[in-house]
């Protein structure tokens, strides 16, 4: 039987810093364990829109297409869903966008047959397997699955089952899905004369959720799903990463967990336990800017961690107070300045229209960006206007109003521009031509002050 495993293309209206910089680890991690669990019984194919175009003739083939839907890339998802189904495919969605509105989807979409909603692996498996004849399990206990059944009163049943993997189920994905060399050339073509020294970057994730997400609910515009913080195996891990350096010469990892430091002693072990032969490999890294402490600095440095993105999100106390954010803009600066002091670049990200915005806390935050670039040890940023995006606190936040709300509630394909307009609207006290002159003014206010790069809509 033949899987075709795909990630469309994001909508060109939306610009992405790092389109086609990495290759999709969540769908390489479903080829991979899909291949060692129904080895000999099965063939599985990758594409990813993000390196290159994937045509309809691409699913002549295939007996089964599954879909990594998120907010950015639905639209075309739908497009090529429809032509797989219409070639007679069996068409599979997962990802965050079909996790969060799996219900209107199946209401909606007719062409898709079955929706895994959250983690993918061992649900993926049980279908395929199903499907396949190899095993009796039926679809309703198979967990995260949503399918259709004719005899169900609304089309389709929702699983009694749900899963959650853990470390043992984190396997170290292939990457002889995709073509490595096509992501290094994309990110030579931007990064080239960038200050950081590395040239040839790929992709792990060494762990799976965020603690602050769970502890309160996380930031207004989170969207993550993971429910619980759960660490990969560390020697797996630099298993994964000496294998990307022998066979594909990568010099330096983008770690694309929530946050690096949700368990700062776990870090620090992952740090002493690094190989001698990375001694030089390269770290970028997420995390808040609390984590940022005298203790855990040394250890980024053991690791070789060259820059780290860190959410100041506003420079208005108030504001952030709003957004649930947990930190101080004392906080904030400590982290830069300590940053800076060890030779460690960062990355700030702001976030414009978080509740309550005015041109005041507007005017706050740029001041607060003009003192970090006098800090220095920046040369890329991201300002973006708030997206609602399904699944956060602030797309609940849109549903729950009265005016909006019911319009919006048994909807699947939803214009991201339209969101943010009217969350704007309704939650700030701007306008959005007022949103898009700070994202302007504060994207230049560091590129020209602190010689970083610009990245605007759709840095995440």
């Amino acid at each position: 039987m033949k899987i075709v495993l795909c990630n469309p293309d994001v909508n060109l209206k939306y610009s992405h810093s790092r389109k086609g910089m990495y290759p999709p680890l969540g769908l390489l991690s479903l080829a991979t364990y899909l291949e060692k669990k129904l080895e000999g019984k099965i063939e599985v194919s990758v594409l990813d829109g993000d390196v290159e175009k994937i045509p309809e003739s691409a699913f002549m083939d295939a007996d089964i297409v599954g879909f990594h839907a998120n907010s950015f890339n639905y639209s075309n998802c739908l497009a090529l869903a429809e032509k797989a189904k219409g070639l007679g495919k069996t068409v599979i969605l997962g990802g965050p966008h079909a996790t969060v509105l799996w219900k209107n989807i199946m209401k909606n979409r007719v062409f898709i047959d079955f929706i895994i909603m959250n983690e993918g692996e061992i649900p993926l498996f049980l279908l395929i397997e199903n499907l396949i004849g190899g095993n009796r399990l039926k679809f309703q206990d198979i967990p995260n699955l949503v399918f259709r059944e004719k005899d169900s009163p609304c089309g389709y049943t929702i699983s009694r089952n749900t899963y959650k993997n853990t470390p043992l189920d984190m396997t170290i994905p292939f990457r002889k899905y995709v073509d490595l060399e096509k992501y290094v050339m994309n990110y030579e073509n931007v990064y080239s004369d960038g200050p950081i020294p590395f040239k040839r970057p790929s992709s792990v994730y060494s762990s799976k959720g965020c603690l602050w997400r769970d502890q309160t609910g996380g930031c207004i515009f989170c969207a993550r799903l993971e429910k619980g913080v759960v660490f990969r195996n560390i020697s797996d891990l630099w298993q994964e990463i000496s294998g990307l350096r022998d066979r594909y010469a990568i010099d330096s990892i983008w770690d694309i967990s929530d946050d690096n430091l949700n368990d700062g002693e776990w870090f620090k072990e992952y740090a002493r336990n690094k190989p001698a032969g990375l001694k030089d490999f390269g770290f970028f890294i997420y995390t808040r800017v609390n984590r940022i402490t005298d203790d855990i600095v040394p250890y980024l440095k053991m690791l070789n961690v060259n820059e780290v993105y860190l959410g100041f999100e506003s420079g208005d106390q108030e504001i952030l107070k709003r957004m649930v954010k947990g930190i101080s803009l004392q906080t904030a600066l400590a982290a830069a300045k300590r940053l800076k002091k060890a030779g460690i670049y960062y990355f700030p990200s702001f976030v414009i229209g978080l509740p309550g915005e005015s041109v005041a806390s507007l005017e706050n935050t740029l001041l607060f960006a003009k003192e970090l670039s006098e800090i220095g040890s920046i040369y890329r940023m991201s300002a973006t206007i708030l997206w609602p995006a399904p699944g956060s606190p602030a797309f609940n936040r849109i549903l729950n109003d009265p005016e909006h709300g019911e319009a919006l509630s048994g909807q699947d394909d939803i214009s991201i521009k339209e969101l943010e307009k009217l969350w704007i609207s309704k939650f700030t006290g701007i306008d959005y031509d007022t949103a898009l002159e700070y994202q302007k003014k504060i994207s230049n206010c560091l590129l020209e002050s602190a010689g970083a790069k610009s990245f605007g809509k759709g840095e995440a």
